[in-house]
């Protein structure tokens, strides 16, 4: 089945919608993924941080030798018919008595331990009742030094890329009198206040949850999205090269479609234009073979006349398919030696003004001695077929200029007419295959768009270069610069 522009368009569009939407799901996801995760990395950098400011302490106990050690004791009770585990801490200070034991408990009601330690979420939960069973002991030994914590937390935090301004709260909740509202007060407090602060971690740091710390943080979405900004950066680099891709594959599918249109046009026209000649001088033919014509020198003269001129026509169209013939194979040879300008010119000029079907006048400014080195066949080709365009395309008479320059290193050959001209937004199409420029005011001018396309083609595989410069209606310039 073959589609048309139109669903190709249509299914490419598609396409992209269909990749667009899934790259933007697939980030989305990734997205609240990478937010979690940074949200649990901060909690977890909290615990931990607790955990080393303890141990900070623990270290400072054990250096401090005329200090009066104490004893901490943690002891786990599992009660498997009520499903519940109770975490015990017992703290003693060295030659003080029994009554001077603090004891403190924290139960984990409803859940086993064989049920809390097969699950990950239980053996961290299980850690952070251990965590607190010391902290109720160490606590009365030492108190806690929440100014070294704020360093362990700063310097954390930048491990994960939050440098954000954030602020740490180390507050203590109490009931007054036994007033059963809980207050709350501010131990210690390190960062900016006057800040707009959207998320918090909170850690209770003992069995009653008396004691927590309070970390406030600015959205952690910036820095989700700064961490993802290569894997974005990545995803639009991929995007724009696919909608590259697809925007070049529909501009090759109308190059396509345009060529195959032109070459159709040129394949009716060159028939019409092969099956003319032959029919004109077939019927010439004809007229001196059956009708007695070769008994009349005067028509026999007249009628041998027409089949050579429509002889020559068909040549002339044979040697332009045969030209586009050699010109697209790559092994096509070129001979290149020394080329009298003027001598070439002087000789295409004449045929020019026998041929033409209008008045010509040529002018030309050449010296004597200006010589190029290339294939004088092919130069030839491109000279006459620029003249050819230039008597087509003038309107009563054809005033044409052929002017040619030495410069340092090149030379120019100009061929200036004065005749219908090529509008600006058609003159970059020009040297195309098959390209004819339209002219509503000029429908009787014969064309198959292969003579410029030609000229271009030989002079790049000489090296040089062809310009256009053109006004509607004041005429046209081609300059051919060739290496000097």
């Amino acid at each position: 089945m073959k589609l048309s522009l139109k669903h190709i368009v249509i299914l490419v569009i598609i396409a992209l919608t269909v990749i667009f939407a899934y790259q933007a799901y697939w980030l989305i996801g990734l997205y609240s993924t990478m937010q979690s995760k940074i949200k649990s990395d901060i909690r977890e950098t909290v615990r931990l941080c607790d955990y080393d400011e303890m141990f900070y302490r623990i270290d400072i106990l054990r250096k401090e030798k005329k200090r009066k050690h104490g004893r901490m004791d943690i002891s786990v009770e599992v009660n498997a018919k009520e499903h519940s585990t109770t975490v015990k801490n017992k703290s003693q200070l060295k030659d003080h008595t029994e009554d001077d034991n603090y004891i403190t408990s924290t139960e984990v009601p409803n859940l086993d331990m064989s049920t809390m330690l097969r699950n990950p979420k239980g053996i961290m939960q299980f850690e952070i009742y251990m965590q607190q069973g010391i902290h109720s002991g160490l606590d009365l030994m030492k108190n806690i030094n929440v100014k070294y914590f704020n360093k362990l937390l700063n310097r954390r935090l930048d491990s994960l890329g939050i440098n954000t301004p954030h602020r740490l709260l180390y507050i203590h909740n109490y009931k007054k009198n036994g007033n059963k509202k809980v207050l709350t007060k501010i131990l210690s407090s390190f960062g900016e206040a006057n800040y707009e602060y959207t998320d918090t971690v909170k850690l209770a740091i003992d069995p009653d949850k008396s004691y927590s710390y309070i970390l406030l943080l600015p959205p952690t979405k910036t820095v989700v999205i700064r961490q993802m900004s290569g894997i974005l950066a990545t995803s639009l680099i991929i995007l724009v090269i696919l909608m590259f891709v697809f925007w070049y594959l529909i501009r090759t599918i109308m190059k396509q479609k345009t060529l195959d249109e032109m070459k159709s046009d040129f394949t009716n026209n060159m028939t019409h234009e092969l099956k003319t000649p032959i029919a004109v001088a077939y019927a010439a033919n004809d007229v001196l073979l059956n009708f007695n014509g070769i008994n009349d020198a005067q028509k026999t003269k007249k009628y041998l006349s027409i089949t050579q001129k429509e002889l020559k026509r068909l040549s002339y169209l044979v040697e332009q398919i045969l030209s586009m013939s050699m010109e697209k194979r790559k092994t096509m040879s070129l001979k290149f030696e020394d080329v009298n300008v003027i001598t070439v010119v002087h000789h295409l000029v004449a045929q020019q003004k026998l041929k033409a079907d209008k008045p010509v006048d040529i002018t030309i400014d050449i010296k004597n001695d200006l010589t190029i080195k290339t294939d004088k066949s092919h130069f030839s080709n491109i000279i006459s077929n620029l003249l050819d365009n230039a008597v087509k395309y003038s309107k009563e008479k054809a005033v044409i200029k052929i002017t040619a320059n030495h410069y340092d290193d090149f030379i120019e050959i100009d061929i200036t007419d004065h005749g219908i001209g090529i509008e600006r937004d058609k003159q970059k199409y020009i040297f195309d295959k098959f390209y004819r420029v339209p002219h509503g005011n000029v429908q009787n001018v014969k064309g198959y768009g292969l003579g410029l396309y030609y000229v271009k083609s030989i002079m790049d595989k000489f090296h040089g270069s062809i310009d256009v410069e053109s006004e509607p209606s004041k005429g046209t310039t081609f300059k051919l610069r060739f290496n000097g």
